[in-house]
């Protein structure tokens, strides 16, 4: 999904006013430029997660292959000096 599409999502949930037209199209296009900022902040901080999580998995594949080549527990692996 495009940011911008994302924005109006955000944009479209997050926004209420008491009364109907209470918005101007200036802060309408505050709000969206407002929202935009967000989904790209939103959308980083989800490829962080998905590539600390990567790194995560790749470290535990590596201690298991290092156990059984040492013919160990990963946990030991991972008390060793140096891991």
């Amino acid at each position: 999904m495009h940011e911008v599409d994302r924005a109006r999502i955000a944009l479209g949930q997050g926004l209420y006013a008491h009364e109907p037209g209470a918005f101007t199209d200036d802060s309408e296009q505050v709000g969206l430029l407002f929202a935009a900022h967000a989904a790209v902040a939103m959308a980083d901080a989800e490829q962080v997660a998905q590539l600390t999580h990567a790194r995560d998995s790749r470290d535990l594949i590596v201690l298991a292959r290092a156990g059984q080549h040492a013919n160990a527990e990963p946990t030991d692996i991972a008390e060793l000096p140096g891991t």
